[in-house]
């Protein structure tokens, strides 16, 4: 479980947060709810495991989880909006 928001603290809400293991098979995934928060239920163990953050808009971010399958984890993420591409200016040749 765990808390998405961007970088100057909002809620990024239906972020898509993935849990995949060690060889990049997807375990988990949910979304954020309004507020940006999110549980993921795993009751495996779970080694070198991969959890992923992403939002359409903002930078994708990835944290390493290694889990023994009882205790419950809390990771949050701050996801930075990515630029909008500049306005293509050039000047058609003529």
């Amino acid at each position: 479980r765990g808390v998405i928001t961007d970088s100057a603290g909002w809620a990024v809400p239906r972020a898509e947060v993935v849990l995949a293991d060690s060889d990049g098979k997807r375990l988990a995934s949910v979304q954020t709810k309004k507020d940006g928060k999110y549980a993921i239920v795993l009751e495996q163990p779970c080694s070198h495991c991969k959890l992923t953050a992403e939002r359409e808009g903002f930078e994708t971010q990835q944290r390493s989880v290694d889990f023994n399958g009882t205790n419950p984890l809390w990771f949050s993420f701050a996801l930075a909006r990515v630029a909008p591409p500049a306005p293509d200016v050039s000047v058609p040749n003529p």
